[in-house]
């Protein structure tokens, strides 16, 4: 898991399991979109890990999935940016407990009962962000992404919104920061009124010059 932290570029982890008839399909087809909606490419400005928590599941199987959703996403030259993996039982429990995901296997449906979340982790490894959820809206994921390099991987008009913004923990969406947009209106007021005294501060040292001369 080691290699696919470089210091540089966030990592969206999603844990999943490729047989899953229902939640898991859901989640990663709202990821997929989310990401359409994002200028920025899978690999370039963040990876992607799609992770199957069920140890079963075989390289196979994550290749199928793999395929199919690369044809969705439909970026040319991203498939070493998103990577779906499959781990051993011990690293499935490793990995998992460290995110703080959980699952059971329902033995009367056959199937795993697990929660959704895209978990948004810096490039040094640590979480940054849980986006809940199976709909994942372009806004959220492009500031989640940007928040956990502390506004490193965007430029500055990116920066501004992302300051302007805070997530939302009861909503599980970024809103408007009403302080920092405050604090912003503030400074843009005070540049505009330096912008337009310097023409008078200027003039008048020129008359004190020449009263003075």
């Amino acid at each position: 898991m080691g290699s696919f932290f470089d210091g540089k570029i966030p990592v969206i982890i999603s844990p999943v399991y490729f047989s899953c008839p229902g939640l898991c399909n859901f989640h990663l087809n709202g990821l997929t979109e989310g990401l359409h909606g994002v200028d920025w490419n899978a690999g370039q400005k963040f990876r992607v890990l799609a992770v199957s928590f069920d140890s079963k599941e075989t390289p196979e199987v994550a290749r199928g999935k793999k395929a199919r959703y690369m044809k969705v996403y439909n970026r040319p030259g991203t498939e070493d940016g998103w990577h779906f993996l499959t781990l051993s039982e011990g690293s499935v429990k490793t990995l998992m407990e460290s995110v703080g995901f959980r699952f059971k296997w329902n033995e009367e449906n056959k199937e795993w009962a697990h929660a959704s979340a895209a978990i948004i982790v810096t490039p040094d490894g640590v979480i940054s962000r849980y986006l809940p959820g199976i709909v994942f809206e372009p806004r959220d994921v492009k500031l989640a992404l940007n928040e956990a390099t502390e506004g490193k991987i965007g430029n500055f008009i990116e920066g501004l919104v992302l300051y302007c913004f805070q997530y939302n923990p009861h909503a599980s969406k970024y809103t408007i920061a009403a302080i920092n947009v405050m604090k912003l209106g503030g400074a843009l007021m005070v540049l505009m009124l330096g912008l337009w005294l310097l023409p008078v501060w200027v003039r008048t040292k020129r008359e004190q010059k020449t009263a003075g001369s």
